[in-house]
């Protein structure tokens, strides 16, 4: 007894792509590949981490001599407010 079966070129490329489908999805849910995958992720956001965190201290850093002027102004208009008021304090005494 001889038996042959015919299958269509149209059949078996669906079949293989199908197969490879099922195989990618199986691989990319394996643990090697989502760890790869959060591996990459977890890189990546390191990455950007250290430049955002870089970029705010340089800002802090450039800024900081500005506070320091601003602080330093404050100080002496307090200063100088304060001493106005000992003046007119001390002029009032002894008149």
């Amino acid at each position: 007894m001889k038996l042959e079966i015919e299958i269509p070129e149209e059949d078996l490329k669906g079949m293989l792509e199908s197969k490879i489908k099922v195989l990618v999805s199986g691989y990319l849910d394996s643990y090697a590949a989502s760890y790869y995958t959060e591996q990459g992720l977890r890189d990546e956001i390191k990455r950007q981490w250290e430049a955002t965190a870089s970029a705010l201290i340089k800002e802090e850093v450039e800024n900081s001599a500005k506070m320091r002027e601003m602080i330093k102004k404050s100080m002496e208009n307090k200063i100088r407010g304060q001493l106005n008021f000992l003046m007119k304090t001390e002029q009032g005494i002894g008149e």
